[in-house]
């Protein structure tokens, strides 16, 4: 148990001193059809990270293929 204490307590540290975020959440958000038809728009994930001070939220367009956007959001993100 005591273990588990302080390796939780030395991964916060280092989320703390380093300037990266973990995941803790993610969202697909698809694009809206009308600005799609037009060519003005395209899906993206809505990224959620905890950072050792709050959590922040970070947008990427998405791509199926992981080309021209990520195919899911990274686990571990530099800020």
């Amino acid at each position: 148990m005591r273990v588990i204490v302080i390796a939780a307590v030395a991964a916060y540290v280092l989320l703390l001193l380093s300037n990266s975020g973990v995941l803790v959440g993610s969202e697909l958000v698809q694009a809206d059809p009308v600005r799609e038809a037009a060519g003005q728009a395209q899906d993206y994930f809505h990224c959620r990270y905890f950072t050792g001070r709050s959590v922040i939220q970070v947008d990427f367009w998405y791509s199926p293929n992981g080309i021209m956007g990520r195919a899911q959001c990274p686990f571990l993100v530099g800020l």
